[in-house]
């Protein structure tokens, strides 16, 4: 897993990843609420306290792979009280 964080967001705008209009709703956010906010993103969310990208991994295989229902269920049930599921979610509700 790879997070990064630019000098600053040109090349998303000149990339069309994001729209003035989000950078002005992101910098809004920041200066009224002093929040971190998440304006691109690329590939899926990643859940906590999930053991690191191995434990990640084998949580995708247990949801994707496994034959095992019991299991499965499990693995779904607690990553889903842990808020992740594989919907997309916006970039707003990343952090």
């Amino acid at each position: 897993m790879k997070i990064t964080r630019l000098s600053d967001c040109n090349d998303l705008l000149e990339q069309g990843y994001i729209t003035e209009s989000e950078l002005t709703a992101a910098k809004k956010t920041v200066n009224e609420k002093h929040k971190p906010v998440c304006i691109h993103q690329d590939g899926i969310c990643v859940v906590d306290d999930v053991g690191g990208f191995g434990g990640f991994v084998r949580l995708l295989q247990t949801l994707y792979e496994s034959n095992n229902l019991e299991e499965k269920e499990h693995m779904r049930s607690w990553s889903s009280g842990m808020g992740w599921n594989t919907r997309k979610v916006s970039n707003k509700g990343m952090l």
